[in-house]
C-alpha cells in the first residue's frame, strides 16, 4: 500500500482496502484506512550567503562568484521563475537572468 499526499489538501480522509482470496474462509477481508494530511510550513526563499565581496584591479577582467537560491521552508517551492534584480550600477549583473525550480517527484 502507498499514499501520495502531493495534491491533497490538508484534512482527514477515510478509505478501505478489500483483500480477496477465493479459497479462504472468509474469502474477503476489509481494512479501514485513515489518512491525515497536515498543513506544513510554507516555502521560504533563501540564499546560502548574505554577502558577496570582490577585490579587483582597475581594468582587469570580469570576476564571478556563485551563490545558491534555495527553499528554506517546509513545503515545496512551486515558484517557476526567479526574477533578478540588481542594484549598484552597470558594473553588477546576475546570470542567468531567469531560472526554473522544477516540482519535486511524488512522495512514495
Amino acid at each position: 500500500m502507498s499514499v501520495n499526499p502531493a495534491n491533497v489538501a490538508a484534512g482527514t480522509y477515510q478509505g478501505t482496502i478489500t483483500i480477496t482470496a477465493p479459497y479462504a474462509v472468509p474469502s474477503t477481508a476489509t481494512v479501514a484506512v485513515t489518512l491525515t494530511v497536515q498543513s506544513g510550513t510554507p516555502a521560504a526563499l533563501g540564499v546560502d550567503t548574505q554577502n558577496v565581496s570582490f577585490t579587483a584591479i582597475q581594468g582587469s577582467g570580469a570576476l564571478t562568484q556563485q551563490f545558491h537560491v534555495l527553499n528554506t521552508g517546509g513545503r515545496f517551492a512551486l515558484l517557476h521563475r526567479q526574477r533578478r534584480t540588481t542594484s549598484g550600477g552597470f558594473w553588477l549583473s546576475v546570470s542567468p537572468g531567469l531560472g526554473q525550480r522544477l516540482p519535486p517527484p511524488p512522495l512514495r
